[in-house]
Order: structure tokens, then C-alpha cells, then sequence
């Protein structure tokens, strides 16, 4: 394996773990949004990797590359749970029942 085949992996998972810490913040900054454009709290969101392989072109130039793969996002999907409830009636977005 060549250098520039490694830098090709590792940049790949660099890529992927900085759109799931992007998520992560995402979610901890929103953890107490109540109401978002789409109606409903905020949902937190999951990310989930796939290996992708590294291109053709790359396997050619160096044979002992078999079966090397990168990472890539493969989807990001929101909690599907029902929301939490909390009791505070003096909340702008609390029911009658101030939940």
C-alpha cells in the first residue's frame, strides 16, 4: 500500500467522523428546542458508516491493495421515539395539562 492510498482512507474517515461530530453538535446544541419549523420538538439524529471501496483506478496502480476500503456516511436518521414529556405549565409551548 502506497501513501497516498493511506491519506485516501484516513481523509475518507476524517470526513465521515466530522459529519457525525457536526450531528452530535447539532443535537446537544437543540437538546431543548421545543417547537421546530416542521411542527414538533427537536429529533435527535444518529449517523451511520459504510465502507466504500477505494476506486478502481487506485487498485490497478497497486495490487496489494485487496479488499482496502474507506468510510463513508451512509445515512443519518432521526430518533423515531415519541418525545420526552416534562411538566412545566409556565413553558410558552406547555398544554392545559402543562405538559
Amino acid at each position: 500500500m502506497d501513501i497516498f492510498t493511506t491519506f485516501k482512507i484516513a481523509s475518507s474517515a476524517l470526513q465521515a467522523q466530522r459529519i457525525r461530530l457536526d450531528t452530535i453538535s447539532s443535537n446537544i446544541a437543540n437538546v431543548d428546542t421545543t417547537s421546530t419549523p416542521e411542527g414538533g420538538p427537536y429529533k435527535k439524529k444518529s449517523v451511520y458508516f459504510q465502507s466504500t471501496p477505494i476506486p478502481f483506478a487506485d487498485h490497478l496502480q497497486n495490487s496489494m491493495n485487496k479488499g482496502l476500503s474507506g468510510v463513508k456516511v451512509a445515512k443519518i436518521l432521526e430518533d423515531q421515539s415519541p418525545p420526552q414529556r416534562v411538566y412545566n405549565p409556565s413553558h410558552p409551548d406547555a398544554g392545559k395539562d402543562g405538559y
